[in-house]
């Protein structure tokens, strides 16, 4: 006779399956996620109400960018604003330090997804003549911290992101770059990706960073209210990031917003202290319950 399953080893299948199963959707939440994220215009048609930033004294222009779709020289500016801010920190922190080509890299993957606002023009020079020549000269420094490539003018000081003439750009960058140009010159960006976590999708904001000359408007708080409303309309869990202890100011604005130190934070793992950064996190749903059919609306 044949032999037969015993209670517990049944119960070890079923389990299998269902781990399996729940594996398997979670795969294809994430498939859906990526894909209809990837075209930028598309993305940001679903928030027209956050396509135009003008609070505080600054007019801008918010848009989206899937990976493929941001062009060298915003990335080249991404990665030049986020070293003027962040490297010391890196610096700080033994296991981590500061590597252009890893930040690069990271910034360049193709899951990456940017919001990147862009600051009028006419509102930019409004800005310069009321600031002293000091401020101004400041500004210009940050914007051009970003080496240039041989032969090319440095895109961020000159304030838009296009090199060379606009038929050139037109053959290097194609359109999201000549875009970029007509709407001024970036001055801040927030990179996002869908992840799993923990058998659970999640949105994970990897960087946002907003130039000096016009931090304390409001931005920032813009950017993370725009990606709480996207990982709620897409179904995520939670909302995650990393922070490092020495950036008091993100930290607090984290915490206003609601952000708590996720389970698998060196500060709970470690209580004792000696870390140099925290992992946070913010639930949108209840463990167990199933996200939307659709997530976002596909490309």
């Amino acid at each position: 006779m044949a032999r037969k399953a015993g209670g517990k080893g049944k119960e070890k299948k079923l389990a299998r399956k269902a781990e399996n199963e729940r594996a398997a959707a979670l795969a294809q939440q994430l498939r859906a996620l990526n894909e209809s994220s990837a075209n930028g215009s598309q993305l940001a048609a679903q928030y027209p109400a956050f396509q135009r930033y003008d609070r505080n004294g600054l007019t801008a222009a918010v848009r989206c960018f899937g990976a493929s779709e941001l062009p060298p020289p915003l990335i080249d500016w991404a990665l030049g604003l986020t070293r003027h801010h962040m490297a010391p920190l890196y610096e700080a922190c033994p296991d981590w330090g500061w590597s252009d080509g890893k930040k690069h890299a990271e910034l360049a993957h193709p899951a990456a997804r940017f919001l990147v606002v862009f600051q009028d023009a006419a509102d930019k020079q409004g800005q310069q003549a009321q600031h002293g020549p000091a401020e101004h000269a400041q500004a210009r420094q940050q914007e051009a911290s970003v080496p240039s490539p041989a032969g090319q003018e440095n895109v961020a000081a000159a304030g838009n992101i296009s090199c060379g003439t606009q038929q050139q750009q037109r053959h290097q960058e194609g359109g999201p770059a000549e875009a970029g140009s007509e709407l001024g010159q970036p001055v801040a960006f927030l990179h996002f990706r869908f992840e799993a976590e923990d058998d659970e999708a999640v949105l994970y904001c990897y960087e946002i960073q907003v130039a000096a000359a016009v931090q304390g408007k409001g931005l920032g708080r813009f950017l993370m209210q725009l990606l709480e409303l996207m990982g709620r309309r897409s179904g995520v869990a939670r909302l995650m990031l990393t922070v490092f202890h020495d950036n008091v100011a993100a930290t607090a604005m984290y915490r206003k917003l609601g952000y708590v130190l996720d389970a698998d934070s060196p500060g709970v793992l470690e209580p004792s202290g000696g870390h140099k950064y925290e992992i946070m996190t913010k639930r949108l749903r209840q463990q167990g319950t199933a996200p939307p059919v659709a997530p976002l609306p596909a490309s």
